[in-house]
């Protein structure tokens, strides 16, 4: 999360990477990456940009009706108002012109979950002289890392998915010879084991055998 107290760390990876700053944008949640270290208050219906440079402070670039989620915006960060086309290009040419920013960007979509930002976004950004880069770096180490809690909870997940999956392979196998079951029972059993240790899924997982397996 974006704030007074990671800001440090966060411009010295900015300054360790050789490049002038991070520039966050979203549009109706279309970057997680934002919202995820925005945690702004209430929903967002206008595009917003965050330029975080190198050094100094963060500038949020914001549509003139819609304040209210940016009303926990340090109040020494500056914060910038836009109402169309125009100041919305003037404001990004003041802040980003000549400049090395990253962003949730991936040349050739190598990165399909980094590739957030719309084309169109990124020819505006370098339409106002900046020269775009990925932030995938900065993502890793600023986003995607796991906190303690979650690392511990994985933990606890890996351990239980491991105990159901042998013991699965055990059903499969006493009823082999008597009472072979099919892959939708052993799914459904496996499911109600995942169910009874309260672990979540977001699919059902695919037992499959020979030709089912291709």
């Amino acid at each position: 999360m974006l704030d007074t107290r990671t800001l440090p760390a966060l411009q010295a990876a900015i300054s360790d990477a050789g490049i002038d700053g991070w520039l966050l944008f979203d549009f109706q949640g279309l970057n997680p990456v934002a919202a995820g270290l925005l945690a702004l208050h209430g929903m967002t219906t206008r595009r917003y940009f965050v330029f975080i440079p190198k050094a100094g402070e963060p500038v949020a670039i914001t549509h003139a009706i819609e304040q209210g989620p940016w009303e926990k915006w340090p109040a020494n960060w500056s914060r910038e108002q836009y109402s169309g086309w125009k100041p919305l290009e003037d404001l990004l040419r003041k802040h980003l012109a000549g400049k090395k920013i990253a962003m949730e960007y991936s040349p050739g979509d190598a990165i399909p979950y980094l590739d957030r930002i719309p084309a169109g976004v990124i020819e505006m950004v370098r339409s106002a002289g900046a020269t775009v880069v990925s932030s995938g770096d900065l993502v890793s180490r600023f986003y995607a890392v796991w906190t303690d809690a979650q690392l511990e909870s994985h933990k606890r997940a890996a351990k239980l998915v491991s105990k159901i999956a042998q013991e699965a392979i055990k059903m499969a196998g006493a009823r082999a010879d008597s009472d072979p079951a099919t892959e939708f029972e052993i799914q459904q059993w496996i499911m109600q084991q995942f169910e009874n240790h309260s672990l979540n899924t977001i699919h059902e997982m695919i037992v499959a055998v020979g030709p089912n397996a291709a």
